[in-house]
């Protein structure tokens, strides 16, 4: 006689581990084009500071439970991408600058990276 064992698929279990111990579920408050302001804490040996980080969205990417978003700004003629994870303790809060005039017609808005 033959005894199969189930086992989960790596994906259901990380969900379920996510669903189970992430601390705080933060909600998405913006969409891909929206000009947002990030505060992101940094630690600089014992002292730590709130680093603001303004740009807009170009990407929002990630199952639910492990969700990403990339905000890209320019500085002195150079672009500066970053990327943040929503449920991160680094990241403080999400504030919503302003939305965009025209809603984009894409999900990611690499058009705006020059090649």
């Amino acid at each position: 006689m033959r005894i199969l064992k189930v086992v989960k698929s790596p994906d259901k279990l990380l969900r379920e581990i996510h669903e189970k111990y992430l601390p705080s579920k933060k909600e998405l408050n913006f969409k891909v084009g929206d000009i947002v302001k990030v505060h992101q804490r940094i630690v600089e040996g014992d002292k730590s500071r709130v680093q603001v980080f303004e740009g807009v969205v170009i990407e929002i990417h990630g199952p639910i439970y492990n969700r990403f978003f990339t905000v890209r700004k320019e500085v002195q003629g150079v672009g500066v991408e970053k990327t943040f994870r929503i449920n991160s303790p680094n990241v403080e809060k999400v504030e919503l600058v302003r939305n965009p005039l025209k809603k984009p017609r894409r999900k990611k808005l690499t058009y705006l990276r020059p090649e």
